[in-house]
């Protein structure tokens, strides 16, 4: 069932693209719709720039990965509309061009900011983080509690705790170790494939950053340059998105249950608001009103399988998503390598803690 379904969606998608090209490259190389109007180009621009940057989203990005990468489709499907599109009815159009380079080129700014604001930071963050480490358990959450001393209620600070995140994993977490000696620790991505994707995924923007790079820079070079920038920050991010899944355990202990997902999603449930543990035996895959109060820590893979066990919760409680973004849940769906020893692990805390309320 739920290769069909991952196989199905796959299907959809590359179709629909594979239609889109089809009927435009037609159009404009087929005899039979000549003479054409200059206003066809419209209708090519809005499926090369808007429907298909659309549909990858739908498809691919939304639920997994930051908005800020809609600008890869938007550049290769800008990119595609020069190669298929004629010069003299593309050259009136030229104020689209214009207009995309200055859309990412915001991000880009954005981003080197950012980037500016961590680096002047960059000794206080330190500091104040060697003092609060032994306080949390996730780089995230402590960097999260550091920035919120210095810029508080800031949506800069929330971004930033990102971004310092992504470039901490990327960057300065090769040698990081595993050293949770007063916790119970257990993994959830060793029986799965998600390393895999997530470095396929990062040969794949290598490739197409060659290509494209290339192709662009012959047509123009300001955005050729500002899709390698984008198209390195996104290799950042799914290289963090490895480091996070490797060094970010599930960590219970007599207090709370921490789930760090990669990157992407983190909840500190504190082992009184667990109302049950039990094994899942909903649906797959789950319904989009599920996911809205749904804390899934799944994580991406190739194939997601259906969930081990669902956990109840007494009352909803706040999920942190990528970028400060937040929801609340009521229940928290996972897959963990050994099912049996969490299992018995958490419903042993459980039971203390009922004991100790009784």
């Amino acid at each position: 069932m739920v290769y069909q379904t991952g196989k199905t969606k796959w299907g959809i998608f590359s179709t629909l693209i594979l239609l889109i090209f089809t009927a435009n490259y037609t159009i404009y190389h087929q005899p039979i719709f000549f003479p054409l109007d200059n206003k066809i180009v419209i209708a090519s621009l809005i499926d090369f720039i808007i429907v298909i940057p659309v549909m990858t989203y739908l498809f691919i990005i939304r639920k997994r990965y930051s908005l800020k990468m809609i600008g890869i489709p938007v550049l290769g499907g800008y990119g595609a509309a020069k190669l298929i599109i004629p010069d003299e009815l593309l050259s009136s159009y030229s104020q689209v061009t214009w207009f995309i380079i200055a859309g990412e080129l915001i991000i880009v700014l954005m981003e080197i900011y950012l980037l500016y604001k961590i680096v002047t930071k960059f000794p206080k963050l330190v500091k104040e983080f060697k003092e609060r480490r032994e306080n949390g358990i996730y780089f995230p959450e402590n960097i999260s509690i550091v920035i919120e001393h210095i810029m508080p209620h800031s949506l800069t600070k929330r971004i930033m705790s990102t971004e310092a995140a992504i470039y901490y994993y990327a960057l300065f977490s090769y040698r990081k170790k595993l050293k949770y000696s007063t916790t119970n620790t257990f993994t959830y991505h060793l029986k799965t494939s998600s390393i895999a994707l997530n470095i396929m995924l990062i040969h794949a923007i290598a490739i197409e950053t060659i290509g494209l790079h290339y192709l662009l820079h012959q047509m123009n070079p300001i955005l050729s340059y500002i899709l390698l920038i984008l198209n390195v920050y996104t290799v950042l991010l799914f290289l963090a998105e490895i480091q996070a899944i490797r060094l970010s355990p599930i960590q219970l202990n007599s207090e709370k249950l921490n789930l760090q997902i990669g990157l992407m999603k983190r909840i500190t449930v504190p082992i009184n608001q667990i109302a049950n543990i039990s094994y899942y035996s909903g649906p797959d895959p789950l319904s989009k009103t599920e996911l809205k109060h749904t804390f899934d820590a799944r994580i991406n893979d190739f194939i997601t399988e259906k969930p081990t066990f669902e956990v109840t919760l007494k009352e909803p409680l706040t999920a942190n998503l990528l970028y400060g973004f937040t929801k609340k849940v009521d229940r928290i769906v996972l897959t963990v390598d050994e099912p049996e020893r969490f299992y018995q692990a958490l419903k042993n805390v459980l039971n203390e803690k009922k004991m100790d309320e009784d």
